[in-house]
């Protein structure tokens, strides 16, 4: 073999072995990461204290009925004080993944750290493909934004809540787990 392709051998192994690594610290970061324990109502978790009765409730009955309605699928929202020194993305990737929300990954969280005045909105691996990063981002931006630099967090989430179900409604079969299951054989 001639020293050209010993060295592109060596570059791509160099390069592999850097991903692997990468990937171990980025799985073993995301385990040191404490978060909250989910609350019995599971949809709505408000740590931060943001939400009155009326509103809890609310967003209860919509996650609700959205799992009723689309076999599983699960929006759950939570409120938090602090990151505690985390990134808003490990935080969320941490919870998302400790609470199992969505049947079969395909599953949102919405979180809000109202002293870091951070908010993230955490998809399911199979969601993915019906509601992306980008459009996670144009949510935000367009519903729920101008609300949290107001301090009108509870607005703010009810709102991004109302429309991240109006995407799933809109982007996802109502009989996506039947879809996904004949894929598979």
């Amino acid at each position: 073999m001639d020293e050209r392709k010993s060295k592109k051998i060596l570059l791509v192994i160099t390069i592999l072995i850097s991903f692997i690594l990468i990937s171990e610290c980025s799985i073993v970061f995301a385990a040191n990461v404490k978060v909250e324990t989910q609350t019995p109502e599971f949809y709505v978790n408000d740590f931060a204290d943001v939400f009155s009765e009326e509103q809890e409730q609310a967003l209860m009955q919509k996650a609700l009925d959205l799992v009723e309605s689309y076999n599983g699928i699960q929006v759950v929202v939570t409120t938090i004080k602090s990151l505690e020194g985390s990134s808003p993305e490990e935080y969320a990737y941490t919870m998302y993944n400790q609470y199992g929300i969505g049947k079969d990954s395909m599953g949102i969280l919405i979180l809000l750290a109202t002293e870091d005045r951070e908010v993230r909105i955490e998809t399911g691996q199979k969601m993915q493909m019906y509601i992306t990063d980008s459009l996670c981002g144009r949510i935000l931006d367009k519903y729920g934004i101008d609300y949290l630099k107001d301090n009108k967090f509870a607005e703010g989430l009810i709102s991004v809540q109302d429309a991240t179900i109006n995407e799933i409604k809109e982007r996802v079969p109502n009989n996506w787990y039947e879809v996904s299951s004949k894929k598979a054989d």
